[in-house]
């Protein structure tokens, strides 16, 4: 009889433990299987160079004072891709790089000026091309000198819509 007992008793605890791992089971696979809408953060362009099957480049501010740059990886002609990096507008950091890139326009420095953000490196150079001076941003992700893309030529012009100057 106390064999009995002890079966009873064991059937009692393994049906128990069946319960507990398959609510375990349940609440995981619930937890883990939910799809969850983001919600986008409102944001205004502030400027944009369109192309033909895309943009070239565009700003976009952000409610919290966050700003991004969007561009067209220009770095491989074959691959279309788009890159962006974003900052703060910390210390009036959005008109402080619409300042150095037009004093870069000014003063076209040989070397490029190098700027750098949280996690990322921009380095900016300044060309003149037939009586016309451009910009290139070269935009490394790693704080080291790999090349990770590259922004296409842009003209002072350019620079000011981005910007929303003019």
């Amino acid at each position: 009889m106390q064999i009995f007992k002890v079966i009873k008793k064991a059937l009692k605890k393994l049906n128990i433990m069946k319960k507990i791992t398959l609510l375990l089971l349940l609440i995981s696979i619930l937890g883990i299987s939910q799809i969850k809408k983001v919600e986008e953060t409102e944001s205004a362009s502030l400027g944009k160079i369109p192309k033909k099957g895309g943009m070239i480049a565009e700003i976009r501010k952000f409610k919290d004072d966050n700003y991004a740059f969007y561009y067209k990886n220009m770095e491989y002609e074959s691959i279309v891709g788009y890159k962006y990096f974003s900052f703060k507008d910390i210390d009036n950091t959005f008109d402080n790089l619409y300042e150095t890139i037009i004093k870069g326009f000014e003063e076209a420095p040989e070397e490029p000026i190098i700027l750098e953000l949280p996690n990322s490196v921009l380095h900016l150079y300044f060309k003149k091309k037939s009586r016309k001076k451009i910009f290139l941003m070269i935009f490394n992700i790693d704080n080291k000198n790999n090349v990770s893309s590259h922004t296409a030529f842009l003209s002072m012009s350019d620079i000011n819509i981005l910007f929303g100057k003019k």
